[in-house]
């Protein structure tokens, strides 16, 4: 997988170690915010929440299931290793096989995600960082990415499929930038994966390839890692070194060297024994061929018999024979020798330090491209992981910090009810298919989910939430609304039903006057209802001959109540027309009257039984003589303090606020009385209004 801003070759690799290169432009002295790994930390957008990973190699099937339970915890549910032998010849097998191995896999969960890896030699990783300017949104960061991918390396959108993960930030010499890994793959590649588990019936969930696969493995803390790991597969015809930093993939490259290398120095190595067995002895070569056909036979039962010949053991392949030799080492086994005097590992030993020598100086180049610390820990993959003697060699080379990748460790299967591999290269070989069923659309790239469809997803989340928000708020109103009229409803059943109880009340009360007046009406009560009346006539006749007849002395009484001690009454004058009113003794009983000089009477002369008085009024004689009954007051008022006139008129409003009588006139005279001195003497003519 080779990236522009990495070395390529091994040659520019030695250039920079040997400081012949300058290191690429914007690896300056930075620090990185990566995604931080454990699962804690990350939040699993699967529905399903079961995670199936397919990992189809060219003879084997590998599947393994994960499930997240609560509080994201992993739980390792099954895995399962399929060997497919020789190849099927055409798709149709392959396809039944898929279709009834993974059908049988997942038969127990009616939902899962399927994730299924690719070969990565198609795809091209680029690590990017951006001006956090040019990708302040989702849109922009990716078109930054795409003319940054394309001024890297042209490509054509129609056919490539390109695609970038957000790490963190960085300060990159003072500027504030993302840091981002791109990576592009050919269209091509994307849809015969798709289309061959299409055909099988499978729906797949994810596609993407095995360092991605790693990742998950860190990213998730499946295993305690540590800070940079890196993770060295040793293939046939090349081999991979992938570094990561806080679980992130940092570094990525591919060299030619592989177990091919070290086969074909074996090879070489047994023809010179073929061709030259004087040198080594007919022991070597017959012991090393037999090694071959028999790899379970230890060292020293690969002795032959004196006098067998070459003919009679047969001879193989020169290359095919140390292929099976080499791959025949156990880790179980110490066989690395056919004769005293060889020994395996000696021998493929100028292979394996070429090897050794471009892991180091692919450290070397990261950790000064990248101004990051040494690697901490190496894990080894591919079929001679399990040589002991190759895996103690490589280790002792690169420090003592090598291991055997275990997907599976002990407390995977803490409860013992899985059926997990006992051999170290069996549970070694399932790390891409455990790294597959750790996948997530949240943390995994994924090449049939690009940033389009998760940008297309999120709008359609979006505008899921936002219809959802509209919903809940017109049913809120609703809700607000039916309660408001609800209330408002009961209130006026609640007014009706009273109503109701009033109208029922008075439709009683009703009934039951109806009753009483139907029983009044009735003939034998006619005459108890006329007695009732005549008896209620005369006693209102009584009570109106009484309340004439005391009308003077309530009249007199209401006088002597409204008189102040400043006013002397000395005669109170009644004239009242209604003959059967109570006599008093000033009752009058003739009114004459007396003009002077041809003027309108002002002198009223009263008799009664006492005898003969005079009175004055301005204008008596029109006045008297509408009056049916009427008072007439004679008094003085005295005091030695007030002012008498206001003391008079003060006394003729108290006289008005009588009910009894209505002031009609009022005469003043100044008068000296002996013994009292200055006095104001007066005449009030009062109606009575009874």
């Amino acid at each position: 997988m080779p990236k522009p801003n990495v070395v390529q070759s091994t040659e520019n690799l030695l250039d920079i170690i040997r400081g012949k290169k300058s290191v690429p432009a914007g690896q300056g002295t930075e620090k990185v915010r990566p995604v931080e790994p454990g699962l804690r930390a990350l939040r699993p957008s699967s529905k399903a929440g079961v995670v199936v990973g397919v990992d189809l190699g060219p003879t084997t099937l590998r599947l393994a299931m994960i499930k997240v339970q609560g509080g994201n915890r992993l739980s390792l549910l099954d895995v399962k290793t399929v060997d497919l032998g020789t190849p099927p010849a055409q798709d149709l097998a392959l396809i039944n096989l898929l279709k009834a191995q993974i059908g049988a896999f997942c038969r127990a969960y009616a939902k899962t995600d399927i994730w299924v890896s690719m070969p990565s030699k198609d795809v091209e990783i680029e690590h990017i960082r951006l001006p956090k300017a040019a990708a302040k949104t989702p849109a922009q960061t990716a078109q930054s990415v795409y003319w940054d991918l394309q001024r890297r390396k042209k490509f054509d959108a129609n056919t490539t499929l390109y695609d970038f993960e957000v790490l963190g930030e960085v300060d990159d010499k003072g500027t504030p930038k993302l840091e981002l890994t791109a990576w592009t793959i050919p269209h091509d590649t994307v849809r015969k994966v798709r289309r061959l588990f299409n055909q099988a019936g499978v729906s797949l969930t994810g596609v993407t390839i095995v360092p991605f696969c790693l990742q998950n493995i860190l990213r998730t803390g499946w295993i305690s890692g540590h800070e940079r790991v890196a993770h060295v597969f040793i293939g046939s015809d090349w081999s991979r070194i992938d570094i990561y930093a806080s679980g992130n993939l940092a570094f990525t490259r591919e060299i030619k060297t592989g177990t091919n290398s070290m086969i074909e120095t074996l090879a070489e190595y047994m023809e010179n024994l073929h061709n030259q067995p004087e040198q080594h002895g007919a022991t070597g070569w017959n012991g090393l061929n037999e090694l071959a056909a028999h790899p379970q036979l230890e060292d020293e039962d690969l002795q032959t018999e004196p006098g067998r010949t070459r003919g009679e053991t047969g001879l193989k392949n020169g290359f095919q024979a140390a292929r099976d030799l080499l791959l025949s080492r156990s880790m179980n086994g110490s066989r690395d020798g056919v004769h005293p005097d060889i020994k395996v590992i000696d021998v493929i030993n100028p292979a394996v330090t070429r090897l050794i020598r471009q892991i180091e100086r692919t450290f070397e180049f990261f950790s000064q491209t990248t101004s990051q610390a040494a690697v901490e820990k190496v894990y080894l993959a591919g079929p001679l992981c399990t040589y002991g003697k190759l895996v103690a060699e490589i280790d002792r080379q690169l420090g003592g910090n090598l291991e055997i990748l275990d997907p599976l460790p002990p407390d995977t299967n803490r409860d013992g009810i899985l059926a997990l591999p006992a051999g170290l290269d069996e549970r070694a070989a399932l790390a891409p298919a455990v790294g597959l069923a750790l996948s997530d659309n949240a943390w995994t790239p994924n090449f049939i989910f690009t940033h389009r469809e998760k940008a297309l997803s999120q709008q359609e989340n979006r505008t899921h939430w936002a219809i959802v928000a509209s919903c809940s708020a017109v049913v809120l109103i609703c809700l607000a609304l039916f309660g408001w009229k609800f209330a408002q409803t009961e209130f006026i059943h609640r007014q009706i039903r009273n109503a109701k109880a009033q109208v029922s009340a008075v439709s009683e009360n009703l009934s039951r006057l109806e009753s009483r007046l139907k029983a009044l009406t009735d003939e034998s009560y006619g005459q108890e209802i006329e007695n009732l009346r005549q008896s209620m006539l005369t006693k209102n006749t009584r009570l109106q001959d009484y309340a004439r007849r005391h009308v003077p002395l309530a009249v007199i009484g209401d006088i002597i109540r409204l008189s102040p001690e400043s006013i002397r009454l000395h005669r109170i004058f009644t004239y009242m027309a209604d003959p059967s009113a109570l006599p008093l003794d000033r009752q009058v009983t003739n009114i004459r009257y007396e003009s002077t000089l041809g003027q309108p009477s002002r002198n009223i002369i009263l008799a009664d039984p006492f005898g003969t008085y005079q009175v004055e009024f301005p204008s008596a004689e029109e006045e008297i003589p509408s009056l049916s009954q009427f008072v007439i007051l004679d008094g003085i008022v005295r005091s030695d303090d007030e002012d008498l006139k206001l003391l008079l008129y003060k006394y003729r409003a108290a006289l008005d606020t009588s009910g009894l009588f209505n002031v009609r006139n009022v005469a003043r005279f100044d008068q000296i009385y002996p013994g009292l001195g200055n006095v104001l003497r007066f005449n009030i003519l009062l109606e009575i209004l009874t």
